[in-house]
């Protein structure tokens, strides 16, 4: 059995898969949220710590950290320091060494200066990695089998934009100044480098869009089960021919329950594509009008092949919540 929990982190994202098998438990963590999380009376959102502990989670097998922005792996410090026992970390980037911090660049544009700012804060929790022994390893396109039966294909669409990423993340620890425009283009790269992970169990697939915006990857797109739409569902995040070419059965959407116009997010325009497709859909944190206090949204795909979709209110063209 596999269980998908999507944590309400607010508006960032977090996902742990639970394998559970011959006696045998295997959990996969896939990014963290943010390093902290507004509480709202209207709403069930918390820290990923705090979601693991209210689970009873008190082991990760593996924690893959998709990108580096600030909403995906700003909980991973405090889950290191929580209490939370992580065996394994994987992630875009990782300093060459401990203790790096990249000087402040007043010059720079706003996209180019908040990347500096991720990379000092992303390597504090790289030092924490090294300094509690965890191993940790640049995340790698391909596919593995991990647990006894999760069958991950890790997929990176850009490979060669990932790598200039890279290359210029190299320079900068370097104490090489690239051009401006590059350390712009590479701030603007964090999302469209972003993996996509595809998991195959028990006759399904299952596919986890991290940030990675539709337009990237809507002609090679091919049905499946269950999606994590990327980008928080905003209006870069899904295009007509993604979800038709996806034709999932299940569809979430990683989002604070507050629209913020300035984004688009969530949009109503991706929530009416995906509905179209006659996929039903759940927010992780409840949008106006949905009478309750999610704080996980839970698929189980059963080693029959049966899935059981979460108990609570989902989304069904055009407008209506209905029940099951």
């Amino acid at each position: 059995m596999l269980t998908f929990d999507f944590l309400n982190v607010g508006n960032g994202d977090s996902m742990l898969l639970t394998e559970e098998k011959n006696g045998k438990t295997y959990r996969l963590l896939v990014d963290t949220g943010h390093e902290s999380v507004p509480r709202d009376n209207d709403s069930g959102r918390k820290s990923c710590l705090e979601h693991l502990k209210s689970l009873g989670v008190d082991k990760i097998d593996l924690c893959i950290v998709s990108h580096l922005h600030i909403d995906h792996f700003g909980g991973l410090k405090d889950l290191l320091e929580g209490g939370i026992e992580v065996a394994e970390v994987w992630a875009p980037f990782f300093p060459p060494r401990t203790g790096m911090l990249l000087e402040d660049q007043p010059a720079l544009d706003h996209s180019s200066q908040g990347l500096l700012r991720r990379l000092n804060l992303w390597a504090g929790t790289a030092d924490r990695l090294v300094s509690m022994q965890i191993p940790h390893s640049v995340i790698r396109p391909g596919r593995y089998r991990l647990g006894q039966e999760i069958d991950l294909e890790i997929i990176v669409d850009l490979a060669k934009d990932k790598a200039f990423q890279v290359d210029i993340w190299n320079q900068l620890y370097a104490g090489i100044q690239p051009p401006a425009q590059q350390i712009f283009r590479c701030a603007k790269l964090l999302n469209p480098t972003s993996p996509r992970l595809h998991i195959r169990f028990a006759g399904h697939e299952i596919m986890l869009g991290t940030d990675c915006y539709g337009e990237i990857w809507e002609e090679i797109a091919a049905p499946c089960t269950l999606v994590k739409i990327p980008h928080h569902g905003d209006a870069k995040s899904v295009t007509r021919m993604l979800v038709q070419n996806l034709r999932a059965k299940y569809a979430v959407i990683s989002a604070r329950n507050s629209y913020m116009p300035e984004k688009d997010r969530p949009s109503e325009l991706t929530k009416q594509l995906i509905l179209a497709t006659g996929a039903r859909l759940w927010y992780t944190d409840p949008m106006p009008g949905e009478n309750t206090m999610n704080s996980v949204v839970e698929f189980v795909f059963r080693d029959d092949g049966q899935v059981i979709p979460p108990l609570h209110k989902w989304l069904l063209a055009p407008h209506a919540f209905e029940n099951q």
